[in-house]
């Protein structure tokens, strides 16, 4: 398991898009800058992660990780409990909008620092994510629709691998008895690796929501309205 910080920096565009996203008034603009400001100087992005081969059997629990391909890799991403702390004392004070404020520029941070991560396992690697796939709790064994075409992927559980990184050594993100990520702002994930370097792009990770299949994510239920 590897352990890195990523620098994700959001510039006044990308807050003015954030903005635009979460349809927010544009006079919210200063507000946001300021929460941001203060999310930049309370936390950062640590990423927990351990590139595996096609086909490997963890030793305690025997969970086999093979999504079709030579390499994947499994990933553990938080901003930390700073962000929890901050959201509990801003709804102390009955101030909704700063709360959803920052619950809204987590997830943008954390969507940025999805490519962000790419080009690390890009420099590490000589490999590109192909999908980035948010595993449910438990479930496992379920079809994917993917770039190349339609294929049956062996996935691995958002439990297993919180377990397997937290086994060599992740103490940062845990989850509780419902499978709730603890630290909230925290995303576990996992990609197969491949060649070519037009399997991921920007915008590819920019609209990660799109390929999640999380039915039950508040982002969902909010674009549906």
């Amino acid at each position: 398991m590897k352990q890195i910080v990523l620098n994700c920096q959001l510039s006044d565009h990308a807050l003015e898009n954030m903005i635009r996203r979460y349809h927010f008034n544009d006079t919210d603009f200063l507000l946001s800058k300021k929460i941001y400001q203060r999310i930049r100087s309370l936390s950062e992005v640590k990423v927990f992660y351990k590139i595996t081969t096609d086909i490997e059997m963890d030793r305690v629990t025997d969970v086999e990780i093979n999504v079709g391909h030579d390499k994947s890799v499994i990933c553990v991403m938080t901003l930390g409990n700073a962000l929890d702390k901050l959201q509990d004392e801003y709804h102390a004070l009955g101030k909704e909008l700063e709360v959803y404020l920052i619950e809204c520029l987590a997830m943008f941070i954390l969507e940025q620092s999805y490519t962000e991560f790419a080009h690390v396992i890009i420099q590490e690697t000589g490999l590109c994510l192909e999908q980035i796939i948010f595993p449910d709790i438990e479930e496992k064994g379920r079809d994917y629709h993917l770039r190349r075409g339609h294929r049956k992927t062996q996935e691995i559980s958002m439990i297993e691998i919180v377990d397997q990184l937290s086994r060599q050594g992740m103490t940062d993100v845990i989850y509780n008895q419902a499978g709730v990520l603890i630290p909230k702002k925290s995303v576990v994930f996992y990609s197969s690796l491949g060649e070519s370097q037009k399997d991921i792009k920007t915008d590819h990770s920019a609209n990660i929501c799109e390929q999640c299949s999380n039915k039950e994510c508040t982002n969902r239920k909010k674009r549906k309205k």
